[in-house]
């Protein structure tokens, strides 16, 4: 199934809500989402091995930090997944890149260009290896990579120890969500509380 229904629920919508995101000015909100695709797209050229053209002055630090974690893993391969799905669950997500560590198996990788962690990362990466299973992808290990605007070394979160009971909080959390924020006429309203 190449195209589910619009009925199947992006994991990251799932955890807006308990994210805090809401609380943050849209204006605000927009250019984080801006920098990140931008920085995300500049990272996978290097990972290609593709010349940076135009590289925007702000996104300069990130790509710095970027070549650090580049420079200093251990990997035979890397891959950039399609869409995962989950058909029973109907949720959907995509992470940034899959490489193979060269020790037990293949890494999960989301780049962040955010000024801290996030509550639901953890959530977010327990929800991607679940649903790499469905493609046969076996996840040892789960990394969010917080980029260093300055370009200082990133921080690597590993979230792989927890990942059955961020697993299990996810389910609740997406409990959560498709009763009180997707059927909810209030929703939106709720969101901002």
């Amino acid at each position: 199934m190449q195209n589910p229904s619009s009925d199947y629920l992006r994991v990251t919508d799932v955890l807006s809500p308990f994210s805090g995101v809401a609380s943050i000015p849209k204006d605000i909100l927009k250019r984080a989402s801006e920098r990140g695709t931008a920085v995300h797209e500049y990272c996978t050229a290097i990972i290609q091995g593709m010349p940076l053209i135009d590289v925007d002055e702000a996104h300069k630090g990130y790509i710095k930090s970027f070549g650090q974690w580049y420079c200093d893993i251990d990997y035979k391969d890397f891959e950039f997944p399609d869409r995962f799905y989950d058909h029973d669950l109907m949720i959907t997500g995509e992470c940034d890149v899959i490489y193979d560590n060269c020790i037990d198996g293949w890494t999960l990788v989301d780049f962040k260009t955010s000024a801290r962690e996030s509550k639901t990362w953890k959530y977010q990466g327990a929800a991607y290896a679940f649903m790499a299973k469905n493609k046969d992808i076996n996840i040892t290990r789960i990394e969010f990579v917080r980029l260093d605007k300055h370009g200082e070394a990133p921080i690597v979160y590993d979230y792989t120890k927890e990942r059955s009971a961020n697993w299990q909080e996810f389910m609740t959390l997406l409990e959560v969500y498709r009763k009180w924020f997707k059927s909810n006429p209030n929703a939106e309203y709720l969101e901002h509380l």
